[in-house]
């Protein structure tokens, strides 16, 4: 299927990227260093004295812990990561994968710069769009509860010989309200590949048009979502499985470093996929009625050629 094609080819370019890779994990490892280096010793003391909790740092062990020790300044570290993965975007959907382009550390910056304020409305309007789904996730559960008030969990929903109970529909709700929100940031990757696609400069343009395309094809964003979603859970599952192992098992602090930074970076790959599968998914509809518009049409510096002696010049 097209997901399937989508998918496999946005994790291969991505990985083909090691350069794109590294300084989205540079970019996200930097803010975390800033907010947990000057509380390491603080939180390595407390936590030498607390039973089980090894090289781990885990403010769930005990409330006591938590109210003593307060909680991290996230909030800064957070906002910084959000603003440079919308940064990175302009030059991912731009430049990454782009033949007629050289794929230059400048073109990814310049293409990066001159999409940011563009990208920036895109996650503006995203935030709305988003505040709008929780009210009606919230307003959708409000509803259940009235349903199911006095109802035993336990209890057969609608038909006592179908295997679903209420208990069932809760789990069910709650998993179908996660993958609503990871389907409109998908959405969201949509929008900004529709303005680096056509040089548009509407955010809720992109915006309408990105949530149309979903709509007449939802299994299409919903395989791709749920393929993206499973690769980095697997991933993310089984390198931090290894480093908790060799944390906490092996008490090798090395290598439990190095399969973290592993799992950051693999994060790193399914962020680039994810912007990639997006600009295919938009490009897919694009070629349907052009068929040349199969690249992103980006303004690139290219070298205009001068007259016999004279050097070429650069159009900017």
């Amino acid at each position: 299927m097209a997901a399937i094609r989508d998918v496999f080819s946005a994790i291969t370019t991505a990985l083909l990227s090691p350069r794109v890779v590294l300084f989205v994990w540079l970019l996200i490892l930097v803010p975390a260093l800033v907010v947990v280096l000057p509380r390491f010793e603080e939180y390595d003391a407390a936590l030498s004295q607390h039973p089980g909790a090894g090289f781990l740092l885990d403010q769930a062990l005990d409330a006591d812990f938590a109210r003593q020790h307060g909680t991290l300044p996230l909030l800064g570290a957070t906002l910084f990561v959000l603003l440079a993965s919308v940064f990175l975007a302009g030059g991912v959907l731009s430049i990454v994968g782009v033949r007629s382009t050289r794929g230059t550390l400048s073109e990814f910056l310049g293409e990066s710069g001159r999409l940011f304020l563009r990208n920036l409305r895109v996650l503006g309007v995203g935030i709305m769009a988003a505040l709008l789904l929780g009210w009606g996730i919230d307003a959708a559960r409000y509803w259940l509860g009235e349903l199911a008030y006095g109802v035993d969990p336990g209890s057969p929903f609608v038909f006592d010989w179908l295997p679903v109970r209420w208990a069932h529909l809760a789990w069910v709700g709650s998993l179908a309200a996660g993958f609503a929100f990871l389907c409109l940031v998908f959405a969201s990757k949509v929008a900004m590949a529709r303005l680096a696609l056509h040089n548009r400069r509407s955010a809720i343009l992109a915006w309408g048009i990105a949530i149309g395309k979903s709509v007449r094809q939802p299994l299409r964003v919903a395989l791709t979502v749920g393929l993206l979603t499973a690769a980095w859970t697997a991933g993310a599952h089984l390198l931090g499985g290894l480093t908790a192992r060799f944390l906490e098992v092996e008490q090798n602090l090395w290598l439990g470093l190095l399969f973290g930074q592993l799992s950051m970076l693999w994060g790193a790959v399914i962020l680039v996929a994810t912007l990639l599968a997006a600009r295919q998914f938009a490009i897919s509809h694009a070629a349907v009625a052009d068929p040349e518009a199969r690249e992103p049409i980006v303004e690139v510096p290219r070298a205009v050629p001068q007259k016999t002696g004279e050097r070429a010049s650069v159009e900017v």
